[in-house]
């Protein structure tokens, strides 16, 4: 009774309910569903609970649906589950077909059970939350981060549970054709965190996009959201939001996303939730339900039907005894938009207001616009939102900038480009309402430029950005590589990143190919593609058939099936050619049209070389880019005599005005690289219209299918387009960059904008390209809804010859039927009649309650109006399969059987299938700025003139030649400038000795300017140069002086001045100006290991003991005549003053042999950069970077102040011993000359400058000691000059022979008076 009570509230409710919502806006919904529990069944990989489950399932519908609610419209509503043990199963591998049977088993039970009671099943498997899917991600992750999961064949993972869920829908559809099947999912909104579950949103999206792709009855993709914390509720509603926020990925989709929402409390307000669907372009459904005992009513919400700016939401208040709807009018948004026109000298000419449709994504009535015009026309044009009180104070500006060559592309439409920006200004705007915030507003402008040298506003010149300083633009694939090599662009590995993180998919993944080469450049993204040119080749069908007999020709391919690659069945360039002469021969006209404008020759040339196995360009070991081969022999000469022998013979069309080629002959041929000719090239037009006299071709030709429709349509006439011969066609396109500048601030809102322009479900890319995108899984709507006119639809059933239709198959089986045609008259369309039965049967609604079914030619394909299409030689049948409204695509049996046996000859299948093999001109190579060089100097031009016109200084010239000056062209053209490059590489030639120099010969670079550096220094002084002839000279004068000294101290050595200083401190002072002297020798020449330590063992046993002699004597002295030391005149000990020579020496040696343990291998090479010049290989001895050394010539210092400061302690002493001023004037001059080497040495790392500061300092110290020490003394001996004595030398031997004596002569004091005359030993 109870039940009854409640059931018949909710009947009266319902209809309250559906009375306000009809006032309103009558496709808002409202429904009672039951479920139980009960009716929750789990399907494991074993059934075991199943046929319990079932029964209990069964009592409850009885019991509650047919007794006590018969005549009730209450609809029941079942759930299956699909256990996570499945997924087990497939993670371990064991997922066999017993257990997929199994599962399948289950699942026909319980919906043939249910099948005329239960409507509507929710199957969910909760992916999203799954322990085996999460570490199936991180096992993916690990192999290759954030790498996206890609549903296809190859994933033995997903694939096979993908075909259950396949299976499962099939089942269900099968059974009845009403039942609904919905793919729920339920979302923890505490636990599920964004960064972690975006590839499981992928996986998601992935499934249901290849359901809805193979046709498979999806209804709805469910999100369940659920959360532990039931008492925070807007906490709850927060975090929904924020996942339906992120849904991005899922605007592919052509089906509702359904939000189940328990409505557990007092207030909902989901208008911010429909913005968000909105913005992110996604079908979005809210079911919010109130439980009563077992009831439960859905109130359903959806706004992708409707205007979206015009719909009635938004939220539902509920409480257990009173159901009311509220609804309020959103804030509507300002759909008008103000352009504005600035003439060149940029005044403001013209602005307008045009609406915006929000259907078809477009401006109405704006005027149609091509870059062409916009350039020659308009300095720029502003696009911003319609204000009603004018206010445009607070708009920020963003400049979006177009670089194109006008020439080439001018003619392409530009008007999806202020669709587009109109749009995006459109969703800031909402979305400064929607957050009642101060967000910014938007004005974009909008320029075309022409030149691509242009300066750009780079960063550093904050303090005068321009106006129009570009914020993003769109880039040709060459400009790219040029303004890159600027520093002008920005990185998008960033956005990149950011956009797998929107979407679950990297860009990477969908980007296609062979567009890396173009726009990845150093191991970054630097663009992102967005329109894409190939060439496809065209061919006259009445040439063709007229020849067809005589010639042996056949369609090229795909227009005829016997192309099978084998032997002579091959459509390479071999074929093309022969095809060419054989046409000649049959027409007397050129069999292939031939193209000049816009660098065609370097497109169809790279083309060739690419499919005959010659890459167009190569790298070698230093990154030097040069054609085809490293070798400067042309080896590869026999693959271009097909091309040869066409040029040669004229069986092209001339391509450049006679006016040019005449020039170009009477003028000298150029011995210079830089000199070459320019020609004038005849129009696409001229050409096409030297024949007939309008535009046409005789035999082939290879195009730009986009210019080629102009004057030939989709190739329904006699002009049809075909395959390109060979393996490879041209890639080319443009693509988005963001400007690297400080002038720019808006470089997130400028990616926000190229997203926008690349998602495949706006029309924005498909209107920018016309028959095909760089994306893979994008096929370009203009192909995919293409319509080219009810007159052509018209035509084509009027004029139908056969009445045989075909297509294929799921099963790829051919499917012929008949179908009667209608033709059109004033009042109708024609129409096409099926009354084959298995037709009706398969597509349509009744199956075998119609007998006919009768489609009438139309705009667009409609199942209910049974309209249908024509595009491209194929009819677009509207079809029912499966319960889903599908299309079919049906041909005629006289193209059938004339030409390819099913294969699609439309001109977007040609082109499709051309992207595939098309590559860029450079590859296998990235984009590099030099490419452009071989396109503005007309290279290709040079090459094809030479054979084809000859040059009157050029006749016969073997092909050889012809190659080989086409190589140097473009070797040297490409090559980048020295002063550009920062890491050039080169070689050096031999060390010149007379200049100590080598000549730089840059390998991967040219000079350009003075600043260019053409010799650098050698690493070593050569013996035969002039620096070290001198020094020979020098250092044999200072050993044959050295030598002569020593034989006069021999013969003077009792000599009174000698004896003053001293014969042994002399010839020690002497013996180590000789190994200094010895040092100098092994800085010259080309150094070594050894001539390493030789350089630090000599001069550092050199110095120490020319040092340490003049140290000890002052030492000596000091102690005699300060320290009043008497004993040592008369007992003289050399010992200790060797003793203390050998000490020192000592520390030297072992400091030494610890330097030689630690630095075995002291002469290093680095590579060192220069200004202009590059890395540079640098040989060196580095003997003055080390600790050790330090510590040695600190020693040597330190002996060098010292003997300084004796010096100045003696300086009153007798002058026969008092040297002090030449000690000073010595050690003063040590210390600047061992500093200065020091330093230098430390300083650089050239050898020879290092050298030249060595030799100069030891031998000027060297000059500057011995002549004061010892040279002056001799001569002295040898002039008998006298020297005034205070001092009397006698025989000590005679005066002092006791102890006593000695004793007491000590004590006595010395008078330091000119006439006190002491009589001393000797006391050296």
């Amino acid at each position: 009774m109870l039940n009854n009570i409640v059931l018949s509230v909710f009947l009266i409710l319902s209809y309250f309910g559906y009375s306000i919502q009809n006032t309103i806006n009558q496709r808002n919904v409202v429904n009672y569903i039951y479920n139980d529990d009960k009716c929750d069944f789990n399907i494991l990989p074993i059934n075991t609970e199943l046929n319990e489950n079932i029964e209990k399932c069964n009592d409850i519908i009885n019991n509650v649906l047919i007794k006590k609610e018969e005549g009730k419209e209450i609809k029941f509503h079942g759930k299956i589950h699909i256990s996570s043990s499945v997924f087990e199963h497939i993670n371990e591998k064991t997922f066999h077909q017993d257990v997929f049977e199994n599962i399948i088993s289950q699942i026909s039970m319980l919906l043939n059970n249910y099948r005329n009671k239960i409507y509507t099943w929710d199957v969910s498997d909760d992916l999203i939350t799954n322990y085996y899917i999460t570490s199936l991600i991180k096992e993916v992750n690990q192999e290759d981060a954030k790498s996206p999961i890609i549903l296809n064949e190859e994933n033995i993972y997903l694939t096979p549970y993908y075909n259950l869920l396949k299976k499962i829908f099939i089942i269900g559809n099968s059974l009845d054709q009403k039942m609904n099947i919905n793919y729920h999912q339920s979302i923890d909104l505490d636990s599920f965190n964004y960064e972690e579950g975006i590839q499981k949103l992928s996986i998601l999206n992935q499934i249901v996009h290849n359901l809805m792709e193979e046709s498979i009855p999806i209804k709805q993709l469910q999100f369940e959201f659920f959360t532990s914390n039931e008492k925070d509720i807007h906490n709850k509603y927060e975090k929904a939001f924020q996942f339906i926020s992120n849904l991005k990925l899922f605007s592919n989709l052509n089906i509702p996303l359904y939000f189940l929402i328990p409505n557990k409390d007092n207030h909902h307000d989901f208008d911010r939730f429909f913005q968000k669907c909105h913005k992110n372009n996604i079908k979005c459904a809210f079911s919010i339900t109130s439980s009563i005992d077992n009831y439960s009513s859905e109130i359903a919400y959806n706004i992708f039907e409707n205007d979206y700016n015009n719909n009635m939401s938004s939220y539902f208040n509920s409480s257990v005894n009173v159901i009311t709807s509220q609804f309020y009018k959103r804030d509507s948004i300002n759909l008008n938009y103000n352009i504005s026109y600035y003439s060149i000298d940029n005044k403001n000419i013209e602005s307008s207001i045009y609406s915006y449709n929000t259907q078809s994504r477009k401006l109405n009535n704006i005027p149609d616009m091509t870059y062409l015009n916009i350039y020659e026309n308009f300095k720029k044009i502003s696009i911003k939102e319609v204000k009603d009180n004018n206010d445009y104070n607070d708009l920020v500006t963003l400049n979006f900038c177009v670089f194109i060559d006008t020439s080439d592309n001018g003619n392409r439409k530009a008007n999806y480009i202020f669709d587009a920006l109109a749009l995006w200004i459109q969703q800031k705007h909402q979305e400064k309402i929607d957050s009642q915030s101060k967000k910014n507003e938007y004005e974009i402008i909008v320029t075309v430029k022409n030149d691509r040298n242009e300066i750009i506003c780079m960063k550093n010149e904050k303090e005068s950005c321009p106006d129009d300083c570009p914020d993003f633009a769109l880039l040709s694939s060459n400009d790219i590589s040029i303004y890159y090599k600027k520093s002008y662009l920005l990185s998008l590995d960033k956005y990149i990143r950011e956009y797998y993180k929107n979407y679950g998919i990297t860009l990477e993944s969908k980007i296609y190919k062979y567009a890396f080469y173009d726009y990845h450049i150093d191991n970054q993204w630097m663009a992102i593609p967005f329109t894409v040119q190939i060439r496809t080749l065209l061919f006259n069908s009445t040439t063709f058939d007229k020849c067809m007999n005589s010639e042996s020709l056949r369609y090229p391919p795909p227009h005829n099936e016997e192309w099978d690659g084998k032997d002579n069945n091959k459509w390479d360039w071999s074929k093309f050619f022969e095809y060419s002469r054989k046409i000649k021969h049959c027409t007397k006209k050129n069999g292939i049209t031939f193209f000049g404008e816009n660098a065609e020759e370097l497109k169809f040339l790279s083309m060739y070389v690419q499919s005959v196995g010659i890459p167009f360009i190569i790298e070698n070991d230093y990154k030097v880019k040069m054609f085809a081969t490293e070798k400067d022999e042309i080896d590869f000469a026999d693959r271009f005599k097909d091309l040869k022998e066409v040029l040669k013979n004229h069986e092209i069309n001339g391509w450049i005005k006679d006016s040019s080629i005449e020039k170009w002959r009477k003028s000298s041929y150029p011995n210079d690289l830089n000199n070459y000719p320019k020609f004038e090239k005849k129009s696409n037009y001229e050409i096409l219209t030297e024949d007939y006299g309008t535009p046409s071709i005789n035999g082939m030709a290879i195009a730009n299918p986009e210019k080629m429709v102009q004057y030939f349509g989709n190739g329904n006439g006699e002009i049809k387009y075909a395959n390109v011969p060979g393996l490879s066609s041209y890639y080319g396109g443009e693509g988005f960059v963001i400007f690297n500048s400080n002038c720019t601030d808006h470089k997130d809102e400028a990616f926000e904008l190229i997203t926008l322009f690349i998602n495949n479900t706006l029309p924005f890319l498909h209107d920018a390209n016309s028959y095909i995108t760089p994306f893979e899984d994008t096929e370009n709507m203009n192909c995919k809804q293409t319509v080219e006119s009810i007159n052509e639809c018209n035509d084509y059933i009027n004029n139908a010859i056969s009445d045989i239709y075909y297509f294929i198959d799921r099963n790829n089986e051919y499917i012929i039927f008949s179908a009667k045609h209608i033709p059109s008259n004033k009042n109708e369309n024609a129409k096409l009649v099926i009354e084959d039965q298995r037709i009706l049967d398969l597509y349509s609604s009744d199956g075998g309650a119609i007998n006919k079914l009768e489609y009438t030619c139309g705009a667009s394909v409609d199942f209910q109006k049974k309209i249908i299409t024509y595009s491209n030689n194929r009819i677009d049948l509207p079809i029912l399969t499966n319960g889903v409204q599908n299309v079919l695509t049906i041909k005629s049996t006289n193209d059938y059987f004339s030409t390819n046996k099913n294969v699609d000859v439309s001109l977007c299948s040609i082109t499709n299938d051309m992207l595939k093999i098309a590559r860029p001109i450079q590859y296998p190579l990235n984009g590099f700025d030099k490419m452009n060089e071989i396109e503005d100097k007309e290279l290709v031009s040079i090459l094809f003139a030479n054979i084809y016109y000859k040059h009157n200084d050029t006749v016969n010239v073997p092909l050889e030649k012809n190659l080989k000056e086409f190589k140097s062209l473009i070797d040297y053209h490409i090559l980048p400038s020295c002063s550009d490059f920062l890491d050039t590489n080169f070689t050096l030639s031999e060390c010149k000795v007379s200049t100590i120099s080598q000549d730089v010969n840059y390998v991967n670079c040219k000079k350009t300017n003075d600043s260019t550096i053409t010799s650098t220094v050698c690493n070593y002084i050569p013996y035969g140069n002039i620096i070290s002839i001198i020094t020979y000279i020098i250092t044999g004068i200072f050993y044959s002086s050295g030598i002569v000294s020593l034989v006069l101290m021999i013969k003077y050595r009792k000599s009174k001045n000698l004896s003053a200083f001293g014969m042994d401190f002399s010839i020690i002072l002497l013996c180590a100006t000789f190994i200094l002297t010895a040092s100098v020798f092994f800085w010259l020449g080309e150094g070594s290991n050894t001539t390493c330590h030789f350089k630090i063992w000599l001069q550092t046993i050199g110095l120490t003991n020319m040092v340490a002699t003049v140290l000890l004597k002052e030492e000596r002295i000091s102690s005699i005549f300060i320290g009043r030391d008497v004993q040592k005149i008369f007992t003289p000990k050399m010992k200790d003053i060797y003793i203390k020579l050998g000490v020192i020496n000592l520390v030297q040696i072992v400091l030494l042999i610890i330097w030689s343990i630690t630095n075995h291998e002291p002469y290093i090479q680095i590579q060192k950069y220069y200004t202009n010049l590059g890395y540079k290989k640098i040989e060196y001895c580095d003997i003055f970077s080390s600790r050790i050394t330090a510590i040695i010539f600190l020693f040597i210092f330190c002996m060098i102040i010292y003997s300084l400061l004796i010096s100045i302690k003696i300086r009153n002493i007798p002058k026969e011993f008092n040297e002090s001023r030449f000690i000073i004037s010595s050690s003063t001059f040590q210390i600047i000359m061992i500093f200065f080497v020091f330093f230098v040495c430390i300083i650089t790392e050239a050898e020879v400058y290092r050298g030249i500061c060595y030799i100069l300092c030891m031998l000027f110290l060297i000059l500057f000691t011995r002549p004061l020490f010892i040279e002056y003394k001799l001569y002295c001996i040898i002039t008998k000059k006298t020297i005034e004595s205070s001092i009397v030398i006698v025989n000590a031997s005679s005066y002092i022979s006791s102890s006593e004596k000695k004793s007491e002569y000590q004590t006595t004091q010395f008078k330091n008076t000119n006439a006190a005359i002491t009589e001393v030993h000797s006391i050296f």
